[in-house]
């Protein structure tokens, strides 16, 4: 997987049809922001590349992800936003609070989603406001709460909440 920081990027990597990137790249941008605020806020770097946000790209192959996050022992605060496959293009942004599994046993079986928000877009505009809204529900999300209080959640699985999904 090849990572870009979002300046170094070309957001037609994602968004191949943009014919006038400005508006989705400002709102990239505040999306960027908004992650490295909360990662200031957790006293942590934002993301793998020091970034708010990044392309991520397999094999370095031309259509890319965006990912940030802001990530510590106990608690991640990531978002995704990626193409849907199919023939209509959409895009799909995810965002997730999680915690690591502190199973005791053999396995690792990663993070445990304790709640999160997705949402598919029709047009790249819609998907960088939705990208926005989403890096601002974890920043909400991430204030509203002590950092401990992930954890205690992990112990309760009647506690996770999932947003559902709204399409526009």
């Amino acid at each position: 997987m090849e990572t870009t920081p979002l300046a170094d990027g070309d957001v037609r990597w994602v968004f191949p049809e943009l014919e006038r990137p400005a508006e989705v790249e400002a709102l990239l941008r505040e999306a960027g922001a908004l992650i490295e605020a909360l990662a200031e806020r957790l006293g942590v770097r934002p993301s793998w590349t020091g970034s708010g946000l990044e392309f991520c790209r397999p094999g370095g192959e031309p259509n890319a992800s965006l990912f940030g996050c802001a990530e510590v022992p106990e608690v991640s605060f990531v978002v995704d936003l990626e193409a849907e496959r199919g023939a209509v293009r959409r895009w799909e942004v995810e965002a997730r609070i999680s915690v690591r599994c502190d199973h005791a046993g053999p396995w690792d079986c990663g993070h445990h989603t304790i709640e999160e928000r997705s949402a598919s877009f029709g047009s790249p505009a819609a998907a960088a406001r939705g990208l926005v809204e989403a890096v601002a529900w974890l920043r909400e999300r991430c204030a509203a709460e002590p950092l401990s209080v992930w954890r205690e959640r992990d112990d309760e699985p009647g506690e996770r909440r999932s947003v559902s999904s709204r399409a526009v």
